[in-house]
């Protein structure tokens, strides 16, 4: 620790910090463009300028370290003249774009010219254009407005993992371009948009949508992976115009993904809005449907639920409920989570913690493909392997995890041989201090953690312990379902009756059972195969509803309604309610509201559905299950990135980004 004085107020700060943090420490703005505390510094804008007690001249002070007794001056007038300078530098060939400039409003540059600017320019020559790039379907540019901050740059090559993007030119001629002519192929480009001070790169979808001021913001929770991170909906009367991230202490990380941002087309894009007949031809209200339902269900005959990735917790517990009160214990998901075989313990089947795996020197990912599965928990890893303290290594097909990893082998005699000290890595992972293991969420063994849990306990390797094995999930419902003890059906049955709730594909169950009535509940017509249905009702997405989840770290995350539904779309909760009363005569003296009824019903047996932000109780307990392990090769369950579920093929701005990715084709050279 130093002791530093800013503007007359001492402070004491680490002796690592520079004087622009030691600046913001005490309270006091000072303004900057280039600098960000998430990227590497370059000092490019100069606009962060201040005084220091016996120093020749004014310095950069997002490049200087802080030294014991330094004094730091932010408001003197030599200071004040070097800000209105850099900003008169800079506008030099910034056109006059505000009134049609999407960043007018949330432009860094108008605000800081607002308060450290001049209100005259000493420069009146012609502006000097620069040719705009083409980044795909998701940035927008403007490359005559940029400032040469290289945020955009920086953040691309360090974190987005896209090294495409940097600066051509010297001198007068300098310019942010692409290296080469090509598509932004990064995951996470969007949030060069957010990280643009200036209106150089903005949002294509977004462009001439919307201003700032007629936004109104809500939080809300992302539902396309099982970290469920927090998320901000901007919303223009009943439009959603955009997607931010949110800084949230439950977030792994402060960036959002590209399919996060610009998946909001699809909300009102394809949407199911009126129940439709299979054996009518034609649409239909829903006293009809609920007739139909009734006509069905009384048989009470070989009734099979099937649940989706993204429903939410009440309509599992509803599902289960409904089923039980009908006879049938036929509820599963529909999706594969074969790795938990065993749902008795919660350590099972989620992770126990990311702040654990910070801690970690050594991570071996076994069968998962995180840059697809979960992007954000891949950057949280590959923060720690750029900073040093991280060595990965990845058994399973080759893939581009966009940080160096080392690819022990494919199948399970490479992961077998690893924990058992015959592989060349073994090394690495004795001499370990703190290793862990992330298994993938797709084996068709369905004991590979049993496999784990037995090579883990016979202490083969020191400091690995079964508290450090995490299982991946990569659906939002993923954790909700295996809590309620639910996994997919592993072997053929027959219903006669199918209701099947967000699914994403009707063909296997209509192949499986061809004579069976199928009630879809869904709210999207992107459903692989939805014609295979015999009822199709509408059902609400996540903003028209409020509902909870349960997220991978065990945490139960609550969402609440940002808008309202519009025609015959009900939330899952109003069907399986309006069921439940038709067959129980016991919930006549229940009160409706949900709330209430969802407390009389599961207050006693899931009394975590009330709690909002609230980590469920994880511990270990290793059961052994002898049984063959099948000597597979781990594939990756995610082949394309912008096609993983209904709500993101129903989106215009994914069929684009599709659409606009180049087909390399490779020729054979001729041989002279």
């Amino acid at each position: 620790m130093v002791s530093v004085t800013v503007d007359n107020i001492n402070i004491k700060i680490s002796s690592k910090s520079t004087v622009l943090e030691a600046c913001h420490f005490a309270g006091v703005i000072v303004p900057r463009f280039c600098f960000h505390k998430k990227l590497s510094i370059a000092g490019n804008c100069r606009m962060c300028i201040v005084e220091i007690e016996k120093f020749p001249k004014p310095v950069s002070s997002c490049t200087l370290k802080v030294s014991n007794g330094m004094v730091i001056y932010t408001k003197t007038p030599l200071v004040r003249k070097a800000q209105e300078t850099v900003l008169e530098f800079l506008l030099i060939n910034h056109p006059l774009d505000c009134p049609i400039c999407d960043q007018g409003g949330e432009c860094d540059l108008q605000d800081q010219l607002n308060f450290f600017g001049s209100d005259s320019s000493r420069f009146f020559k012609f502006k000097r254009g620069v040719s705009d790039k083409n980044c795909g379907p998701f940035v927008k540019t403007i490359m005559t407005r940029c400032i040469h901050c290289t945020r955009c740059v920086r953040f691309l090559s360090e974190i987005g993992g896209n090294n495409s993007f940097g600066m051509l030119g010297r001198s007068s001629n300098a310019e942010i371009g692409l290296y080469i002519s090509d598509n932004l192929r990064s995951e996470f480009s969007g949030n060069v948009i957010d990280l643009c001070p200036v209106g150089a790169l903005t949002s294509k979808p977004y462009s001439f949508k919307g201003r700032s001021w007629e936004l109104i913001n809500y939080k809300t929770i992302d539902i396309l992976d099982s970290l469920n991170s927090d998320i901000i909906v901007s919303i223009k009367g009943f439009d959603v115009l955009r997607i931010l991230p949110c800084f949230s202490i439950y977030n792994a990380s402060e960036w959002i993904s590209d399919k996060t941002r610009f998946f909001y087309d699809s909300f009102d894009f394809f949407r199911i809005k009126k129940c439709w007949s299979k054996q009518l031809n034609s649409f239909i209200g829903w006293s009809l449907s609920l007739k139909i339902i009734y006509n069905q269900l009384k048989k009470k005959k070989n009734l099979g639920f099937f649940l989706g990735s993204l429903v939410d917790l009440e309509t599992i517990m509803l599902s289960k409920y409904l089923a039980n009160s009908l006879g049938s214990s036929d509820i599963y998901s529909d999706f594969n989570t074969g790795t938990s075989a065993n749902l008795d313990f919660r350590s099972n089947y989620s992770f126990s913690s990311f702040e654990e795996l910070k801690k970690a020197d050594l991570c071996l990912i076994i069968g998962a493909d995180l840059r697809s599965e979960s992007p954000t928990l891949n950057l949280m890893l590959k923060k720690q392997v750029t900073e040093g303290s991280l060595t990965v290594g990845y058994i399973g097909p080759s893939t581009d995890f966009s940080y160096s990893t080392s690819h022990l082998g494919l199948n399970v005699n490479s992961f077998i041989s690893l924990l058992q000290g015959k592989h060349p890595f073994s090394i690495f992972l004795k001499k370990s201090k703190n290793p862990h293991i992330i298994l993938g969420e797709k084996f068709a063994s369905v004991n590979i953690l049993d496999l784990t849990y037995n090579l883990v306990n016979s202490n083969l390797i020191p400091n690995l312990n079964s508290h450090n094995i995490h299982t991946l999930r990569s659906k939002s419902s993923s954790v909700g379902l295996s809590e309620l003890g639910l996994n997919s059906l592993r072997f053929s049955k027959t219903f006669e009756t199918l209701f099947l709730i967000g699914v994403d594909d009707l063909q296997p169950y209509r192949v499986s059972n061809p004579d069976s009535f199928i009630i879809y509940v869904g709210s999207h017509y992107s459903v692989f195969n939805l014609e295979m249905a015999d009822l199709i009702l509408p059902s609400s997405i996540f903003l028209e509803k409020d509902f909870k989840v349960i997220n991978l770290q065990n945490i139960v995350k609550e969402n609440k309604s940002l808008r309202k539904i519009s025609g015959d779309v009900r939330s899952e909760y109003f069907l399986f309610l309006a069921i439940i009363s038709l067959f129980n005569n016991k919930l006549d003296n229940l009160d409706f509201k949900k709330s209430r009824f969802l407390d009389c019903l599961f207050s006693q047996e899931y009394p975590f559905i009330f709690k909002k932000n609230f980590k469920l109780s994880d511990f270990n307990v290793y059961t052994s299950n002898k049984r063959l392990i099948r000597k597979e090769i781990f594939h990756r369950s995610i082949f394309n990135f912008y096609q993983d579920n209904y709500l993101l093929r129903s989106s215009k701005n994914f069929k684009l980004c599709l659409n606009n990715l180049k087909q390399v084709k490779f020729k054979k050279n001729n041989v002279v």
